[in-house]
């Protein structure tokens, strides 16, 4: 899917569900799939995740987002926003599971569990594996650049 037609699709489901006055942008985030913005009145999704996933995903955030604006800001990711969204025909999970994002630079591996952390800046300090951190290990990454 290509962005002008990911935009298409936003606007048109927006549209459908009586809310003319949001608009669409685009983001250049690399850890983001997509955002609701109340304050603006916008959704917004992220370039970099367009370029790297299917249309089927693409679409899901789409519809993730515009269900943000239709139950309001307080919903969050709980009931009434998964029963929007499984009314918009969208995946009611809170984080994107399935989609890729760039890898960052930097690439860290925890020394306990192996598992590559990519990150898009420098680290600075010691840095531990949430998962593992949360079990009691305190082992710091190890990173390859």
């Amino acid at each position: 899917m290509l962005p002008y037609q990911v935009e298409q699709y936003a606007f048109r489901l927006l549209e459908e569900q009586g809310l003319d006055d949001w608009g669409f942008e685009f983001l250049e985030a690399r850890r983001t799939a997509g955002l609701c913005i109340y304050k603006r009145k916008v959704i917004a999704v992220s370039r970099p995740f367009i370029r790297l996933n299917s249309d089927l995903e693409i679409i899901d955030t789409v519809k993730h987002e515009v269900a943000h604006a239709l139950v309001g800001s307080q919903a969050h990711h709980g009931p009434i926003w998964r029963l929007k969204c499984i009314e918009l025909g969208g995946n009611p999970e809170a984080t994107c599971t399935d989609g890729l994002f760039p890898m960052g630079k930097y690439v860290a591996v925890c020394r306990v569990c192996g598992k590559r952390h990519h990150k898009y800046r420098k680290p600075k300090g010691l840095r531990f594996c949430k998962k593992c951190y949360h079990l009691g290990f305190r082992e710091p990454l190890e990173y390859k650049i």
